[in-house]
């Protein structure tokens, strides 16, 4: 039987995977996955957290800083 422990072990070490690709890509100056992982948390963190945060990055390339929270109507 799979258990919720089972799961979250599953979802961490997905999640560090994605870390260490997002990491070692950089090193190398290869920004694709860091591009499509900044849209996939901001859209994770707005599910679980009810809130609306923004891609800075979709109006200004290499914007300081990463989100910003936006009043949700």
């Amino acid at each position: 039987m799979l258990t919720r422990g089972y799961f979250i072990g599953e979802i961490v070490d997905a999640l560090s995977d994605v870390a260490g690709q997002v990491s070692t890509r950089g090193r190398l100056g290869l920004t694709d996955l860091n591009k499509h992982a900044e849209d996939f948390f901001k859209t994770i963190l707005n599910h679980l957290l009810s809130i609306s945060l923004v891609n800075l990055n979709t109006d200004r390339s290499n914007e300081p800083g990463l989100l910003v929270v936006a009043s949700r109507s």
